[in-house]
């Protein structure tokens, strides 16, 4: 089961109460209330408690998490390498700082844009009993 939320002009949005592990290795998908799958469970499964959708919404996925990674370990490189001058060249050194900037933008866009869109939804209607100002309920 996951959350669906009925919004009063007919529109049903579902919500996945389930994340992944943090565990790299792992397939292992909870929910905040206790359960536990091996392998990536179904949209259907999972509890329909609101407090679970809401933690599974507020954390990214494994492979956003990966990117992000693999771009600060980058950013991080050039950054470090720009600071201490391990090249003369003043190109690379811009490239570096370029591509830290990049992983700070995209990092703050990722979060703003995709995150908080998907857990504000769950918060209005948890707190007002509505999505996007539209009033909706559970079924």
């Amino acid at each position: 089961m996951s959350v669906r939320l009925q919004l009063e002009n007919g529109e049903v949005r579902e919500y996945p109460t389930w994340y992944p592990g943090d565990d790299d290795d792992s397939e292992a998908f909870y929910t905040d209330c206790g359960m536990t799958w091996n392998s990536q469970p179904y949209l259907d499964d999972g509890c329909n408690h609101i407090d679970c959708a809401i933690a599974a919404a507020e954390r990214p996925s494994k492979d956003a998490v990966k990117l992000t990674q693999i771009l600060s370990a980058v950013g991080m490189f050039w950054l470090v390498a720009g600071i201490v001058g391990l090249w003369i060249s003043d190109t690379l050194r811009n490239v570096g700082f370029a591509l830290f900037a990049i992983y700070v933008l995209g990092r703050t866009y990722f979060k703003s844009a995709y995150l908080e869109g998907t857990s504000k939804e769950l918060k209005e209607f948890k707190e007002h009993g509505t999505v996007n100002k539209i009033k909706a309920e559970q079924i």
